[in-house]
């Protein structure tokens, strides 16, 4: 006789033996329409031949989302509830690339984008994550939030397609979407807001190393396989 944590284990999950769906209640019916239009414009000029390149440009982006929806509370000829983004935005970027020499090259790097709320996170009703056991509810006040990215890249090539890359990076968070605790008298529930502001920074390292060094002849194997390492590290605060 199995306990039930002995039954509902990962195992039992992967095969199949049961199966896990969301539960929500009987008044979590809404539609969500997402429509986006954008256009782009750019441009690349060799300010050094073959040494300084630089390019910029712009992404012009209208975009609307909205849902449709009705609380429990809401009697049936109570007009639908309907909440809306409306947006157009011009996201600029530009890139510089500087080759020091053959092997050495130096990227600079600039841009700015949109997070935009998950469908679930706008979405005002429970659900309970079944893992976790923890009730969400989406908040459709929610607002689009902007990033503002800038990083910095040092790449060289030891031999032709390899790689070691050091970089660093920032972001600049305005009206990120996070987690937000409410009390409630049933329990702790979940909600997402949209807070003031955050910034994210972190290092990167890539290396890329070929296999051809394996091999007794030029036509091996592994002159063709290249291995590849990645490792970051982030630090994120929000206020």
């Amino acid at each position: 006789v199995y306990t039930p944590d002995q039954y509902l284990d990962n195992e039992n999950y992967g095969n199949g033996v049961y199966d896990l769906q969301n539960a929500t209640t009987p008044d979590a019916d809404h539609t969500i329409e997402q429509d986006i239009q954008a256009g782009y414009f750019a441009a690349e000029v060799d300010i050094i031949p073959r040494k300084l390149k630089v390019l910029g440009g712009a992404r012009v982006e209208m975009g609307q989302q909205t849902i449709y929806y009705r609380k429990q509370s809401d009697s049936f000829f109570q007009p639908i509830r309907k909440a809306t983004i409306d947006e157009t935005d011009v996201l600029p970027y530009a890139s510089v690339k500087y080759d020091i020499n053959e092997k050495n090259v130096l990227r600079l790097s600039g841009s700015q984008t949109i997070s935009r709320p998950g469908f679930r996170e706008m979405a005002p009703f429970e659900y309970t994550e079944y893992f976790a056991g923890v009730k969400n509810v989406g908040n459709p006040e929610l607002q689009n939030g902007s990033v503002t990215n800038v990083d910095a890249r040092y790449e060289v090539y030891p031999t032709a397609g390899e790689l070691i890359a050091l970089g660093v990076f920032g972001k600049a968070l305005q009206d990120p979407i996070e987690k937000v605790a409410l009390a409630t008298a049933s329990g702790q529930l979940q909600s997402f807001a949209n807070t003031d502001k955050g910034t994210v920074a972190g290092v990167e390292l890539e290396v890329v190393k070929r296999l051809s060094f394996l091999g007794r002849s030029d036509s091996s194997f592994f002159n063709d396989l290249s291995i590849g390492f990645n490792a970051s590290y982030l630090h994120s605060q929000v206020t």
